[in-house]
């Protein structure tokens, strides 16, 4: 996005939002539940507030802002209002003796502060735009694709890797990436990565970034599940560094890190002060995307939690021990209803689809 294009986009309303310390926290993660949920109320309350509020995000990443107090505008003032009077008093105003009364002397001070304000105002304007500006410059322009449910989108970047974006997710990357700059992606949603290894003169990293930390990796296999409640790193092949980011931005940008082995899985939130591996059956982290969809000792409960974040839909059981049920096997991942005739008759139960509910169990 353009700096130009998001100076013009609803100027009072950004700048209102943006100097609200509220909004600040809420942008920096910091709100209090309360505030977290009054600001998402509001924006779902309208597409407008949506658009605003994906504008203020666009703003708020490229200027680099930090929330801080502001100054205290009228000791300010007063600063500047005793300067203006320092100056005044010391002019010199030539040979002749003039006979100055308090009265005279109020209309043209309030012009030279009036004047003065508005050349603070304006070289404020100046300078967040000069802002935007550099930083723009450095930080390069992103292509996004998003999926919706049910559907997956093979990417492939600049370098040759592939991305393989899953339901409801979407992936940033830069459109132009230099022999300087590292090879950086951002992802909210879930993903299968195929990560190509760089020449020998250009070992530049490759790095996922969700909301709670960073993914390095060359050359390798992995999956990155990011669906606002924690990060799920699965490494199918090769080598991946993986940090936690600090919660606190004027401290170290990571907390954690570790180095994950094929085979292991970790999961983690933003401020997590450690990371812990696991080894786990990988087979439905990594083929949801393939032909078959493999099941390794896998419970029901994960199988029907991927199906409502994939396909958008609501899985309700009759019985809840049925979400206990192990399984294992390979399932037709052609479709939505493929999955689900092969789910009805593994379980051995009836299913029904009511709407955009799922039902698994007899219907009374």
């Amino acid at each position: 996005m353009g700096v130009e294009t998001i100076l013009n986009w609803k100027k009072n309303e950004l700048e209102q939002l943006l100097t609200d310390e509220a909004f600040q926290a809420w942008l920096s993660g910091y709100a209090s539940n309360q505030e977290k949920k009054k600001w998402e109320d509001w924006l779902h309350a309208s597409p407008e507030n949506q658009k605003i509020y994906e504008e203020a995000q666009a703003v708020w990443r490229l200027a680099k802002f930090k929330p801080a107090p502001l100054q205290d505008s009228k000791k300010e003032l007063v600063k500047l209002q005793q300067r203006l009077k320092f100056s005044l008093a010391e002019k010199n105003y030539g040979s002749e003796t003039r006979n100055y009364h308090p009265a005279d002397r109020k209309l043209p001070l309030n012009r030279w502060i009036f004047s003065a304000a508005a050349a603070v105002i304006v070289l404020a304007t100046l300078t967040l735009g000069i802002i935007l500006f550099l930083n723009s410059a450095s930080d390069p322009e992103y292509i996004t694709v998003t999926t919706r449910f049910g559907e997956q989108i093979r990417v492939t970047l600049p370098d040759h890797s592939v991305v393989i974006l899953n339901g409801n997710s979407k992936l940033e990357y830069p459109k132009n990436w230099g022999l300087t700059t590292n090879r950086n992606v951002r992802l909210s949603g879930e993903a299968y990565f195929e990560v190509k290894s760089p020449p020998k003169k250009q070992e530049k990293k490759f790095i996922v970034d969700t909301n709670d930390g960073a993914i390095t990796a060359l050359g390798t296999r992995f999956v990155v599940y990011e669906r606002g409640k924690g990060t799920r790193v699965v490494l199918e092949e090769g080598r991946v560094k993986v940090a936690a980011k600090n919660i606190i931005e004027t401290a170290a940008e990571y907390v954690a890190q570790m180095i994950l082995a094929p085979g292991e899985m970790v999961f983690f939130e933003k401020g997590d002060q450690k990371l812990l591996s696991k080894r786990i059956h990988i087979g439905s982290h990594v083929s949801w995307w393939k032909e078959s969809f493999i099941l390794e000792e896998t419970s029901f409960k994960e199988v029907a939690q991927r199906l409502q974040e994939t396909y958008g839909v609501i899985i309700e059981v009759k019985n809840e021990k049925l979400f206990q049920r192990i399984l294992s096997g390979s399932i037709e991942n052609s479709s939505l209803g493929v999955i689900l005739d092969a789910l009805g008759k593994t379980l051995q139960v009836p299913v029904s689809r009511q709407g955009n509910t799922i039902i698994f169990g007899e219907v009374s």
